[in-house]
Formats: structure tokens, sequence, C-alpha cells
């Protein structure tokens, strides 16, 4: 009797209304809601600890200048991206700092007053000539014309004509199809020299986080950046892709959806195995002038770790190399707070120390003044 009462079947009275019993759909609708809810509680958790951290929400820096006259510096070009612009400009930056540069009409940034000649009377034309590849700092970014190191190399060496191929934002690849167009064009150089830094990597191989500083500065329209990657057969592979960044959702408003966006980024920086890239352009830029009959000369910029192993490969190469670099950290190195590239002082330091390795390839430079050995 006690038994089967305490298992007794409840009375229908008192049995749950079937209207009230829990549906599969239902538990699973709210299985659902509760997952969602866990989630929006770990991103905000997430975010929260992401600003803690220092971290913000990606914004772009479109390094706005106002070039007078035209607008801009810079052409578009099939093959390079963007090449410089004949003419003589005023570049205001947006900090206020103002310099002036002058592009001759082959779109190189001159390196003495047009119609100089040597000391023997010689024109430009008829003298040996030294070019120099690189970037902005071998450009000259945010100095005057005569500021610029080679400017100053130039006046350390008049009886050679200093021709300056660098244009602002290019990397080897660059320097390695501008070299091949000049040459095209006998005789060769008395010597080539190769401005190289070791940010380079990300633009040989035009990596997402290349992508990411180049496109908001972009105001050329569509063009193509050049790239060169490995291929799976372990060959050297070259392209272009649109001058354009695949932002990841929210990375603009969410500190979170930065953080991972970069981590992504650095993972495809790795893949692209920049530095072996740069190696191996770095290489053929040396053969090919070799090939021609120019001695190569390549010098770092920027003080890194990263220069030693690149210029004992350049010497592996067949190459002159000299570490000329600065220090940036350095305030008196850089033109801040209006802009972070070399200063004048840095380009004075860069022509000094340059000039004495150059002096080693093509002979003694007869100055009109003498340089400084600042260190």
């Amino acid at each position: 009797m006690f038994a089967r009462a305490r298992f007794a079947r409840m009375p229908p009275s008192e049995e749950l209304p079937a209207s009230r019993a829990p549906r599969p759909r239902t538990r699973a609708l709210a299985t659902v809601a509760l997952a969602l809810a866990s989630l929006g509680v770990a991103l905000v958790l997430a975010e929260g600890l992401s600003r803690a951290r220092g971290l913000s929400p990606w914004t772009p820096d479109p390094a706005e200048a106002r070039v007078e006259p035209g607008g801009s510096l810079y052409l578009p070009d099939p093959v390079l991206g963007w090449r410089l612009r004949p003419g003589t400009y005023r570049v205001t930056l947006a900090t206020g700092l103002v310099f002036r540069a002058t592009h001759d009409a082959a779109g190189r940034r001159i390196t003495a007053p047009p119609g100089a000649a040597d000391a023997g009377g010689a024109p430009a034309h008829e003298r040996p000539e030294i070019w120099i590849f690189g970037d902005s700092f071998s450009y000259g970014w945010s100095v005057n014309d005569a500021q610029t190191y080679p400017w100053r190399v130039q006046a350390a060496f008049p009886r050679h004509r200093i021709v300056n191929f660098a244009v602002g934002g290019y990397g080897t690849l660059q320097a390695l199809l501008q070299l091949r167009e000049a040459l095209r064009n006998p005789p060769p150089p008395a010597l080539v020299v190769l401005g190289h830094n070791f940010f380079h990597d990300s633009r040989n191989t035009f990596s997402r986080l290349r992508a990411r500083e180049v496109a908001p500065w972009n105001q050329l329209g569509a063009i193509e950046h050049p790239w060169a990657r490995f291929a799976s057969d372990g060959t050297l592979g070259f392209g272009s892709s649109p001058v354009a960044y695949r932002e990841l959702p929210g990375m603009r408003r969410s500190a979170l959806a930065h953080l991972l966006a970069t981590s992504w980024d650095i993972l495809d920086e790795r893949r692209l195995r920049g530095p072996e890239v740069t190696r191996e352009l770095l290489r053929r830029f040396v053969a090919d002038a070799r090939e021609a009959g120019a001695p190569v000369l390549v010098v770092t910029l920027e003080a890194s770790p990263a220069n030693a192993p690149l210029l004992a490969a350049a010497r592996s190469f067949g190459a002159q190399a000299a570490d000329i670099s600065v220090d940036l950290r350095r305030r008196e190195n850089t033109n801040l707070p209006g802009d972070g590239h070399p200063s004048a002082l840095a380009h004075q330091r860069f022509a000094a120390r340059i000039a004495r390795v150059i002096h080693n390839a093509v002979g003694s430079p007869k100055a009109s003044r003498p340089l400084p050995t600042t260190n």
C-alpha cells in the first residue's frame, strides 16, 4: 500500500497543462539566447580589458599635406604604383611644418641648382653619375632641397652627377624596377647606392600591414601597388594589387576588433616572409647593377638591429655596405613635433658618413666646402 501510494500517478486535475509544458524548440531558443548573452558579456569584458591595456579603435592616419600648386607631389604609374610629378612645390603638413621640393623633368628630386656645372665647367650630362635609390629618407621628406643628403653628396663630389631616384613610400622592389629601367640607357653609372630601411619588408610584399598604412593617404584614385612573393614551389613571383585595405568590421569603433585585425595582419606579414623576399630582391638588385658594370653600395639609414644581417647579405652578394644610420629616438634627428622623418641635421650626418664610403669607390671628393663629421 505504501509503495503504491508513493509512486502513484498524479491525478489528472494536478497534471501540468499541455500548453505549459516545455517544447524542444523553446528550449533550443532559450539555449541560443543564453549563449548569445554570454558571448555579449564576454565581448564587453574583452573590449573593456583591451581599452584598459591602452588599446583603442583604429583611426586611419591620412598623412594629410597641402601641396601647392597641383595638390599632389605624385602621379599614377602602371609599374611602380606612383612616381614624382615634375615641378616645384610648397608642402604644408597638417602639423604646420612647411618644406619645398623640386622635381626635374624626369620626375626626380634635384640635387643641385638647375644648370649647375662641375668644378671644371662640365655640364651635368657629361659627368659620370652616382645613382641613389630609396624611400622618403633618401628623397628627403620634410626638408628642403638643399638640406637632403643627396644634395650634400653632390656638393662633395662636383665632378660627378648625383641622380636621386628615391620616392616616398618605395621599397626594394620598386628600386629594382627603377634600376632595370634606368640601365636600359647606357652608359652605366659610376656607382649605384641603395638606401635601405628595415620596414621595406612589408612594402616589398605589400602585406596587409602595408596596405593599412598606404591606403588612407592615397589620393591618386585606383592605383596598383607592386609586390614580390614566394610561390608554393619556392620561386619568387611578381604582381600588383589595388591600394586598398580590407577592414575587419567594427575596427574603427572597437579596440577589440582593432586588436583582432592587427593580429590577422601580423600573421599575414609572417606568411609572406618579407625578410626573405627582401634579401632575394637585394641579390637581384646587386647582380643587375654589377652585370651592367656598376658597383653597388648599400647603406642603412634608420638605426635598427635588422641592419647588420641585411648589410652582411649585401656584402655576400658582392656589394659594398655601410651603416650610416641615425637614431630617430633622438629628437634632434627628426623634425618633431612637425614630422618624424630625418631632420636637416640627420641628413647632414648621412652625407658626412656616406661621403667617406663613396670616396673609396669613386675617388676623392672635391668639396665646395668640407662636409661636417658630426656623430
